[in-house]
């Protein structure tokens, strides 16, 4: 069979940078037109333009803009490209929000025209190929709208319960006693009382503004009528206005506080709206609505009916929008993706702006299709939240990301907010206050639309419109922009819109060839792996020039998109990868191949798939191509210090930190337990394997109830481990090698053996609040706890105290009771145990269990999560009252200060601080700072998204979503850390198997920041075997039946040291018993110079970190796959640049990777891989699990 390739010759501008101009005659052509056959729907790669109809034009003079104004402009919208129209509401309405206050679904408003206007507009879209999408109001309606009226003069008839309505008490001084304390999003209470039916209404936005009840089917049926009547009108689909609003709890209870910093009791931002926003029915109801649309798509063999919603909430609950994780029901083709909106602000840096892409691709399902929205109606405009050189470079980004592309009218010209008065406004919930009307306005990215430079920038004839015209007019407008060939925001967009529609038309959302990647502290580049083509778009965020080192596979590059006033010019060719940006440059490049080229090779598989497909195409056959989809883990980095306050303040930045757990380590008295002289013993093998600091468990005087997290003295060592002279030598013997010691700070509680909690059940003065004590309820005659909070361990946190006669909280063991941070003396006392260790010589502390240091003072009941009953099942309760409080926080800042203080007046090295928080990663990000930057907490929190988002069988995706979890979510001031395993949690290798254990500590190990591992990873332990009766976790032995699953006693059994008895561990019985693997895995065994093992390749990792000519704390990553089972991660320096490759999968891989250099060799190897140090490695050849790190040698540019 012959393949018949047909290649088109392409003109290329003569400037190019980088390579000879005589090459750009011999360039491969791109095809400019591809056939939209590959099942793709009309909306999936669309352009949707946001029209403000009161804003657009205005065709009658009336200051109002309107349909006709709309008609007159449908041109324009057709040469800009655009693919649908979503119109704000032009329903009937009083017009109190602007239209959606909506008092008949079925007509138009007179300032925007009529039916037949409405009837033309959709018309005359449809003969220029433009969608029209109309504006679905369904949360609330007019309280002007019959149906209202209705409701409320005939409580008991057919529109009766149609809103939602309470029985509430209004007293003779005209105060109404609310249903209950719900907040309007505009501020005040939800609820207005109505004079006619003596009862409060709900509303959750205007009080002109009534709720509909959903739990009412007549509604949910007269709501689904409004769709199809406008479907049988022909408009083109919906955008839902505020759907998480459709549904409330039915019981009415009150939410609870959000413990948000700064905000009144007043404002919406108070509560925690749990039983407003998001409640499951809303789900189901948007899935009903979607069969409407596929139902009478189907019915009428139509071009697909889409909705789309508008819903600001976390993106689980917006991929809920899109349908059931299981597929089973369908919802909005795309639920509105609003992190460029909600995530980044003026003088974003390149971490917060990758990391905003990042949030999305992370969490949205593959099936989906992802869209990006920089602007609307309801936000500043983006030339204003971000500046007006950001326009080119911010609608490039959005027209190149996969998937839907959402502009408001006005962006394509970099419209800035207009000028308005609290007089003029009209913005219901700003113009009620004039005090803060400039801050809560949304009248100022509402203003006119700038045709022109003439009366009233072309928006009407003269008369004065509904809002001022912006005074940027004359410099800002369209007529000024729509010149051909002049540099211009519009003539760009346009460019934009037109290279959209043509390039990614059989490529609209497929986020798996999609890599982000930092390639300096200012520069981002993102990758697009189209079906035939690698299109690359660097965008400078910065207001300064940058010279930079971009990310390519070899070959050459055309620049077919470019900012204005830039560098590059369309049609330049790129032959390396270097690059000169202006400020705020941004520049879009497709791979290309020069025949007779260094990188013609490159372009046979190109030219076979690219025939091939046409071919298959032409014959109507269907074929399945394996090819490797490109996807790089690129971290490259700037080499900056940070200056500091001791004499090595960034010691720990970079640092190597090892977690011994004393009584499994080494036995040096053969009492079968761990101790201080076995470590001190054992000092030789962390010097060796080049630790820079070892975290030491509890070692405090303790009951061992938990072992050693119940204390009983802070200041004193338990007699299992030896002595305070034996820790006095132990920290000697490791600074005279180098190592560093921290301990394990545990302040959330004591024991119940504790001085402090003696005196405290005894009331002596001064200790009488020093834990958290209540009198608890007496109900029926019988005494309960307070509240119905749980333990970690599970049953109630409360236990009742004879001797007092009260209940004391315990978020732990009830041999554990919390402290109580709420009396200062308390906060003292703890802060006075670091500054004694800290005067001792210690180096600093891992600080234990950090969330639950503070409770609600309150006492409160914590609510059930939804679709939990089960209230004594801790993982049932949402622990807002016992976790995360704001308290907690400041309490972590003022633990630094005095680490710091210590630091400062000392003139040491920094002392430093570590916390543990299992929490939510915005929350995590807390502890290490205020938002603001102005406050330091731990230096680092731990991460431990390799423990909680990776299983065993895990996949490349896996990984690389785990490092973007981390990565998306830290500001660029904060030092990450890599976490593989734990004291709490199953080894590394019986997690996620031994046969990984190699490429997950390389990986730890290449990535930036802190390492953190926890003993007996670096030789590969798994977990011992343990009975129930072997046992020590309090939380596993109290029930055997479930031993196997919740005990922690398996990753803390002894450390193997070699093969003898007791693997070197003990000359006695051991507390745990030793693990039947130790003759097969001891150190001994791993510990001979040249084998590969665990623990050599372990030990050349250190060295590598150590060796590293740059900074491992500054962050550039994007995680992104090689092929199916190879991940790739980059890290660069100045002509430095080191890779390492990880084959997770268990059959060879081959093919290439990503490079920049001419050639490349072995660093470091996994213990069994064919390559050697210094071995050249040309292409990707790697066994089932087999990982290498690899240096550039040479020049850079590709191969």
């Amino acid at each position: 069979m012959a393949i018949l390739f047909i290649l088109l010759s392409v003109v290329v501008a003569a400037s190019v940078h980088g390579v000879n101009a005589k090459h750009s005659e011999n360039v491969v052509p791109h095809t400019a037109t591809r056939e939209n056959d590959f099942g793709i729907e009309w909306w999936e790669n669309a352009v949707f333009y946001q029209i403000y109809p009161r804003s657009f034009k205005d065709s009658n003079n009336d200051g109002i803009g309107d349909l006709k104004g709309i008609i007159e402009k449908l041109d324009f919208l057709a040469d800009t490209g655009i693919t649908a129209v979503w119109l704000s509401p032009i329903f009937k309405s009083p017009q109190v929000d602007q239209g959606y206050d909506i008092s008949d679904y079925y007509d138009v408003d007179e300032d925007y025209g009529t039916l037949e206007d409405l009837r033309e507009l959709v018309d005359e879209a449809h003969k220029r190929g433009i969608k029209i999408i109309l504006d679905f109001v369904p949360n609330h309606t007019s309280n002007q709208h019959q149906w209202f009226k209705d409701s409320v003069s005939d409580p008991t008839g057919d529109y009766g319960d149609f809103y939602v309505w309470k029985d509430c008490e209004k007293d003779d001084d005209g105060k109404v006693t609310w249903p209950n304390n719900w907040l309007s999003f505009f501020g005040g209470s939800a609820w207005q009382y109505n004079e006619v039916r003596k009862q409060c209404y709900l509303h959750q936005f205007a009080p002109a503004q009534p709720d509909l009840n959903y739990n009412n089917d007549k509604v949910v049926e007269a709501m689904k009528d409004v769709l199809k009547f406008w479907l049988k009108f022909g408009v083109d689909g919906f955008r839902c206005d505020a759907v998480l609003a459709l549904f409330e709890d039915p019981e009415f209870k009150d939410e609870p506080r959000s413990n948000t910093r700064g905000v009144t009791a007043n404002e919406y931002g108070y509560l925690d709206h749990i039983y407003t926003v998001d409640q499951p029915q809303t789900f189901d109801m948007i899935y009903q609505w979607r069969d409407v649309l596929d139902e009478f798509t189907y019915a009428n063999k139509s071009e697909t009916k889409i909705m789309m919603t508008e819903a600001y909430t976390g993106v689980e609950k917006t991929m809920l929008y899109y349908g059931l994780p299981d597929g089973s029901r369908k919802g909005a083709h795309f639920a509105f993706n609003f992190n460029f909106i909600t995530s980044l602000k003026k003088g974003f840096n390149f971490r917060e702006f990758a990391s905003t892409i990042e949030k999305w691709f992370v969490n949205v399902p593959k099936e989906y299709t992802s869209n990006w929205v920089l602007g609307n109606h309801d936000n500043r405009r983006v030339a204003t939240r971000f500046g007006p050189e950001l326009v080119d470079g911010l609608n490039m980004v959005s027209a190149f990301l996969p998937g839907v592309m959402v502009t408001y009218n006005g962006e394509e010209i970099g419209m800035e907010d207009g000028q308005v008065t609290c007089e003029e406004g009209y913005d219901p919930q700003a113009i009620k206050d004039c005090a803060t009307f400039n801050e809560t306005s949304r009248d100022f990215e509402r203003t006119p639309y700038q045709w022109d430079n003439s009366t009233n920038a072309g928006f009407n004839d003269g008369s004065q419109p509904w809002l001022p015209v912006s005074d940027k007019y004359k410099e800002v407008n369209l007529a000024a922009q729509n010149v051909a060939g002049a540099p211009s925001h519009y003539n760009l967009y346009k460019s934009l819109v037109a290279y959209k529609n043509e390039t990614f038309a059989t490529d609209f959302s497929n986020l798996d060839n999609l890599a982000v990647i930092e390639i300096s502290m200012r520069v981002v580049q993102i990758i697009r792996q189209a079906t035939y083509d690698q299109y690359i778009l660097v965008f400078n965020t910065a207001d300064g020039n940058e010279t930079v080192r971009f990310y390519y596979s070899g070959g050459y590059y055309n620049v077919e998109l470019a900012s204005n006033e830039g560098n590059y010019k369309v049609g330049d060719l790129i032959g390396n990868s270097t690059l000169s940006l202006k400020p705020y440059e941004c520049i879009v490049l497709r791979q290309v191949y020069l025949a007779g080229g260094p990188s013609v090779a490159y372009a046979l598989p190109y030219m076979f798939l690219l025939g091939l497909g046409a071919l298959m195409r032409f014959l109507n056959m269907k074929v399945l191509i394996f090819c490797s989809v490109l996807f790089t883990v690129g971290v490259a980095i700037t080499g900056y210090q940070l200056k500091g306050d001791g004499p090595n303040s960034d010691w720990w930045k970079t640092a190597v930190f090892y977690q011994i757990y004393p009584r499994s380590f080494m036995d040096s008295d053969g009492d079968g337990i761990g101790d201080i002289q076995g470590i001190i013993q054992k000092l030789h093998h962390l010097q060796d394997a080049g630790i820079t600091a070892t975290w030491l468990s509890p070692i405090f005087s303790s009951p061992q109830v938990d072992q050693g997290y119940d204390i009983s003295d802070y200041r004193n060592v338990d007699p299992d481990y030896g002595t305070l002279e034996d820790l006095k030598q132990l920290l000697d013997k490791a600074k005279e090698l180098g190592i560093k010691l921290i301990l394990d700070f545990v302040p959330n509680h004591t024991s119940d053996q504790h001085e402090w909690f003696k005196k405290s059940v005894a009331k002596e003065e001064g200790y009488e609040d020093f834990y958290v004590w209540h009198d608890g309820n007496v109900v029926n005659g019988t005494r309960q706890p307070p509240n119905n909070w749980l333990s970690e361990f599970q049953g109630p946190a409360w236990t009742f105290n004879e001797d007092r006669q009260q209940y004391y909280y315990h978020e732990f063991a009830p041999q554990q009771p919390d402290l109580n941070y709420a009396n200062p003396v308390v906060v003292e006392a703890m802060k006075d145990v670091l500054r004694y260790w800290l005067d001792f010589g210690v180096d600093g502390f891992r600080v234990d269990a950090v969330p639950h240091l503070f409770e609600d003072p309150e006492l409160r009941d914590e609510p059930l999560i939804d679709g939990c009953t089960d209230a004594t099942n801790k993982n049932c309760l949402d622990h807002i009252y016992t976790k995360g409080l704001p308290e907690t926080y400041d309490l972590i800042y003022q633990f630094r200060d005095v680490l710091d203080n210590f630091t400062e007046t000392n003139n040491v090295d920094t002392r430093v601080m570590m916390t543990e928080a299992y929490d939510s990663i915005e929350k995590q990000m807390l502890y290490y700072g205020n938002v603001e930057g102005t406050t330091n907490g731990a230096h680092f929190t731990f991460n431990f998204v390799f423990i909680s988002n990776l299983q065993r069988g895990f996949q490349v995706e896996d990984i690389v979503d785990a490092i973007k979890t981390w990565l998306s979510n830290i500001p660029t001031r904060f030092t990450s850390n890599w976490v593989l395993g734990n004291h709490d949690n199953h080894r590394v290798a019986t997690r996620l198997g031994k046969e990984n254990v190699d490429g997950l500590n390389m990986l730890t190990a290449i990535l930036p920041g802190v390492m953190v591992t926890y003993n007996g990873e670096e030789i590969g332990m798994e977990d011992g075997e343990v009975t129930c009766e072997q046992g020590h976790d309090p939380q596993a032995i109290k029930d055997c039946s479930t031993f196997d699953q919740t005990s922690r006693d398996f990753e803390r059994t002894p450390f193997q040291w070699d093969g003898s008895t007791n693997a070197g561990f003990t000359n006695g019985t051991p507390w745990l018993p030793v693990s039947t693997k130790s003759v097969e895995v001891n150190l001994a065994a791993q510990d001979s110079e040249g084998e590969p093992t665990h623990y050599n390749l372990y030990k050349e990792l250190m060295e590598f970190r150590k060796n590293f000519q740059g900074d491992f704390t500054v962050d550039t990553s994007s995680p992104i796959k090689v092929n199916e089972t190879v991940l790739q991660v980059t890290r660069r320096v100045d002509n430095d640049e080191f890779i390492l490759l990880f084959n997770v999968g268990d059959e060879e891989q081959s093919g290439d990777f990503y490079r920049t250099f001419a050639r490349y060799e072995i660093v470091v190897g996994s213990s069994g891989v064919s390559y050697k140090k210094g071995d050249p490695f040309e292409d990707l050849k790697l066994s089932g699990h087999e990982a290498v790190i690899l240096h550039g040698i040479g020049s850079n540019g590709g191969r």
